[in-house]
């Protein structure tokens, strides 16, 4: 949500590019969008991103870099890649490399703030600027390589930057090649992150503008320049939280009062599809908490609630319900 007000504020620029060309520079969106796209990436990089995630599948990385190897995040923005990995292994080198001065800056404050900054380097470069004689046992490229000027270019510019038996490790948002298999609310989210951002601030800089949802037909071309031997590291595949709507039946609410706080409790009917086996729908209660002196404690009808209806110990169900 922190994202979206700046990309609304680049709106005029973008419709200006797409009637006179090019696009809207990444400096546009200022240190406000360096902080949005670290809140938005963060917490995925700081819990998955560790041998017994991502890196699960790739025990030699994992074993060179707890003996001391070396590890290079392009397009590091923020550092919380480049920072979880020096994290979970103490002993290797860790580099965090990105063109954008000001991502360079949070990267170094944040590496500060935590007590890192001799953990970790981050450098306001590309990765053409680096020297050809470091090389690196592990190179990540997370959420990046669409947003490149030229991502077949950076890419050998990298392979050439890897060990002999380095990897390169890619993330991109999942999504299909062709528009209608991207019917859904999470490919709706990735082209409206495209149109306003990934793809207008490639297109500014010359890219291609491949935008979030490039697929997998452009993540594996190969135009014979060696970047290629892509291949999925096998995670198992997602579990979908299903969305849904249901009405609650307001009756007499339950009230008491427990400290500073009011709680009530509403009773929601569930649509039959959340029900194990089928059947019909089952009910199930609703506490809501009030803060003593907020005035009126019973909720008009109409008033929206976002929920979470935990269906077992590995999936739960959010919902936006009305009350009756």
């Amino acid at each position: 949500f922190c994202f979206a007000p700046i990309l609304l504020g680049v709106a005029p620029k973008v419709a200006a590019a797409f009637k006179q060309g090019g696009g809207v520079p990444f400096e546009e969106y200022g240190a406000e969008g360096v902080q949005a796209l670290d809140m938005i990436n963060r917490g995925q990089y700081e819990q998955r991103l560790s041998p017994t995630g991502w890196l699960k599948p790739l025990p030699d990385v994992v074993e060179r870099l707890e003996a001391g190897g070396k590890a290079l995040d392009v397009g590091c923005g923020a550092g919380r890649a480049a920072m979880t990995l020096a994290r979970a292994f103490p002993r290797a080198t860790v580099v965090g490399l990105d063109p954008d001065e000001e991502s360079i800056r949070h990267a170094k404050a944040a590496a500060e703030s935590a007590g890192m900054s001799d953990r970790v380097q981050f450098v306001a470069k590309k990765t053409g600027d680096l020297d050809a004689s470091e090389r690196f046992d592990f190179i990540t490229a997370c959420d990046c390589l669409h947003d490149l000027a030229d991502p077949v270019r950076t890419l050998r510019e990298i392979r050439t930057l890897l060990n002999s038996d380095g990897v390169l490790f890619v993330v991109e948002p999942r999504a299909a090649d062709k528009l209608e298999d991207n019917c859904h609310a999470i490919a709706t989210m990735y082209y409206g992150f495209s149109v306003f951002h990934c793809m207008t601030q490639s297109l500014a800089i010359g890219g291609p503008g491949l935008g979030t949802c490039m697929g997998p037909a452009n993540r594996g071309a190969d135009e014979g320049g060696g970047v290629h031997g892509f291949r999925s590291p096998g995670y198992q595949e997602p579990r979908a939280l299903v969305l849904r709507r249901t009405t609650l039946e307001r009756r007499q609410p339950f009230r008491f009062c427990r400290g500073r706080r009011r709680s009530l409790y509403y009773f929601a009917r569930l649509p039959t599809h959340s029900c194990r086996g089928g059947g019909t729908g089952r009910r199930a209660r609703l506490k809501i908490w009030f803060p003593k002196g907020s005035g009126s404690s019973i909720l008009p009808p109409g008033t929206r609630i976002l929920t979470l209806f935990r269906q077992s110990s590995r999936q739960s169900s959010p919902g936006s319900h009305a009350l009756g």
